[in-house]
């Protein structure tokens, strides 16, 4: 578009509003899209408000098909409308990059600093043609995506989420080999001899183990007497400084913040998977 200004009319913007059907149609939907946006945004649909603003682009890639600006450009008889054409193609650049200046700012300024125009505004967007005339747009126009490629543009936008890190994938048979189970913690103490640990008496069905867990530095013995967490029941015991652990106690982990896994309504011995 910046190209077609620079070569027909050195690069000055006019309006003469010389208009057909086309120019209408993409008028309405530049306005409508303001509209969308708004409404997008407000109920946090953010992938809806990126799909309206490229609907908008696509709608100008087809006004260029179908009003054939280089056809206009044959007599200066039709300047008139080549200039009609130019212009409202421009606009409707700008309301794009008005409305992805939340997204991608920088590209929004580039866009609007090869436009030369000072309609930055959300206000400026509630009315089509506020584009000035008699402006002259770069001469040097950046390809930023070629023919506004949507998947390139939209991968920018919206880039791959970052994945989970996680261990080595295990089998659902791998899973089943480990018995989570519901119990009751009855009593609570302070290792006597180890600042870390906590040693508890946990009511896992009709037994009571003792289960020695590495969280006595987040959670003080009161606070955990009473709470129905998952244990891990089938886990080998093992004997950590003097006393028998029967168990894990699961927690979840983020960080230094840590927070026992509960179950409060299940009875003690339930099956967790």
């Amino acid at each position: 578009t910046l190209v077609m200004a620079n070569k027909y009319f050195g690069g000055v913007l006019n309006n003469p509003k010389v208009h057909s059907h086309p120019d209408q149609e993409l008028i309405d939907l530049a306005l409508e899209t303001v509209k969308k946006c708004d409404l997008d945004m407000e109920t946090l649909h953010v992938q809806d408000t990126l799909d309206d603003i490229m609907e908008l682009l696509r709608r100008s890639n087809k006004y260029i098909d179908e009003t054939q600006p280089w056809f206009f450009a044959k007599d200066p008889a039709d300047f008139p409308r080549l200039q009609t054409i130019i212009y409202n193609l421009c606009e409707a650049i700008r309301f794009a990059a008005v409305l992805l200046e939340s997204f991608i700012p920088e590209t929004s300024k580039t866009i609007l600093d090869q436009l030369n125009t000072q309609q930055r505004s959300k206000e400026s967007l509630f009315s089509f043609g506020n584009l000035e005339e008699d402006t002259k747009v770069t001469d040097k126009p950046a390809i930023l995506y070629a023919r506004l490629n949507e998947a390139e543009v939209l991968a920018k936008l919206m880039p791959e989420p970052k994945k989970l890190e996680t261990k080595p994938e295990i089998t659902i048979d791998d899973f089943n080999k480990i018995d989570l189970r519901v119990g009751k913690i009855l009593s609570c103490k302070q290792h006597a001899t180890a600042e870390k640990l906590l040693v508890s008496q946990v009511q896992v069905g009709p037994e009571v183990r003792q289960i020695v867990s590495g969280i006595a530095d987040k959670f003080k013995p009161e606070e955990l007497i009473g709470k129905k967490v998952v244990i891990v029941a089938n886990l080998k015991a093992a004997k950590l400084r003097g006393e028998i652990s029967q168990g894990m106690m699961l927690v979840g982990e983020e960080g230094e913040t840590l927070e026992i896994l509960s179950v409060e309504t299940l009875p003690e011995g339930s099956i967790v998977r």
